[in-house]
């Protein structure tokens, strides 16, 4: 998991103690202005909005395909029933 402070390194082994990198220095791409710190502000919200979305199309696409395996798993179910003579209410269709 990469550091909190969005370095990409490996998280440190104490809490910060600082704003800063975990190596204890600024990183390059750390904010220096307010320009800056809103250019930076920005582009954190584009990429998780990127990474939700790319989540949420992960976990749509396994629904369906869950949903896909459900259908399929009652069209078997009521292939079986329907070759062992009972029907969907219980009772056995050859009465």
């Amino acid at each position: 998991m990469p550091c909190s402070c969005l370095c990409g390194l490996a998280p440190p082994e104490k809490p910060f103690e600082e704003r800063r990198c975990h190596r204890g220095r600024m990183s390059d791409n750390d904010p220096r202005n307010p320009q800056q710190l809103s250019h930076f502000a920005e582009d954190l919200l584009q990429k998780l909005q990127e990474k939700f979305q790319d989540l949420t199309d992960q976990l749509t696409s396994k629904m369906e395909e869950m949903g896909k395996g459900i259908d399929e798993l009652q069209e078997n179910v009521n292939d079986l029933m329907v070759t062992a003579g009972i029907d969907n209410s219980g009772k056995d269709v050859t009465q």
